[in-house]
């Protein structure tokens, strides 16, 4: 006798056909739960959402891979989790970038103030 791994199987057999209804009614199942993991990993109200909305488009997207191994809610978590580190990563390669260039720019910015104080001082006193 085969335990039926996931109580949602008719559901979900109904969204891989496309079935909007049915698709509407799995996302309201999940939805609550995989925000609060958005939003434990993100720490953010929009990330969250934006996340969380992703995850969906890519879960309906792929809902075909989908093999009943683990249950709906384990294979939905994982994209979950990992469309929240991926952007975890990309925000800190941005943050290494921007301060990259902030640095570049402070040191370009400090030349040249040097450099206009120095004229000045010529200016002013003459060379010396």
């Amino acid at each position: 006798m085969k335990v039926q791994l996931d109580i949602h199987k008719d559901l979900i057999e109904l969204c891989k056909v496309g079935n909007k209804k049915a698709q509407f009614r799995l996302y309201n199942l999940y939805a609550k739960a995989m925000y609060n993991i958005c939003f434990r990993m993100m720490n953010n109200r929009e990330e969250s959402e934006d996340m969380l909305q992703e995850a969906f488009a890519e879960t309906f997207q792929k809902l075909n891979t989908f093999r009943y191994e683990s249950t709906f809610g384990a294979w939905i978590k994982r994209i979950v989790v990992n469309k929240c580190i991926n952007q975890l990563k990309k925000k800190q390669v941005e943050l290494e970038e921007n301060i990259h260039d902030h640095r570049e720019e402070e040191e370009y910015v400090g030349k040249d103030v040097l450099h206009g104080l120095s004229m000045g001082i010529t200016f002013k006193f003459g060379k010396f």
